[in-house]
């Protein structure tokens, strides 16, 4: 649930600070600026979001190279 993203990006700086972390919500604008530049290599190392906007922004997370 996006309730507790802001809680994992908090553990990801304190065991990896080095990581480049996107926390992937907002409204739809919010999500469509986070977006740009993102299939650029080295954009970011973790990607924090939902399920439900996974779902919700198929199109776009389908653009992108995933790896986990």
């Amino acid at each position: 649930p996006t309730s507790v993203m802001l809680n994992w990006e908090m553990e990801f700086k304190k065991w990896c600070p080095a990581f480049k972390i996107l926390t992937y919500y907002g409204t739809q604008k919010e999500r469509k600026l986070k977006r740009q530049g993102w299939t650029k290599p080295n954009a970011f190392h973790i990607c924090i979001t939902s399920y439900k906007l996974v779902i919700q922004d198929h199109q776009s997370f389908r653009r992108k190279k995933w790896k986990y």
